[in-house]
């Protein structure tokens, strides 16, 4: 099993960051099939060989992802596409 860990610091406040990480967990399940639901401020999210956590407060966003076996060897893939579409997110806003 292999973990990623990601932390991103964000100016969105509490429930701006709220609905782009619903957005990107509506795309992700749409796409992939992934469950989700909020408990609090946290996400957590669920598919065949990879589950995980988004925490969401006021200007960072915490993201904790468990790899199945057999995805671990895409490790660097998935960590590169997740990265870079939280960074594409929340880079929407630093022009605001």
């Amino acid at each position: 099993m292999s973990n990623i860990r990601v932390t991103r610091e964000h100016r969105l406040g509490l429930e701006l960051a709220r609905q782009e990480v619903e957005r990107i967990a509506q795309r992700v399940h749409a796409d992939f099939g992934a469950e989700y639901a909020w408990e609090g401020d946290t996400l957590s999210f669920a598919r065949t060989g990879i589950s995980g956590l988004i925490t969401v407060t006021d200007d960072c966003l915490e993201l904790d992802i468990k790899l199945g076996f057999l995805l671990s060897a895409l490790r660097g893939q998935i960590e590169h596409g997740i990265v870079s579409k939280i960074d594409e997110r929340l880079a929407r806003y630093d022009s605001e």
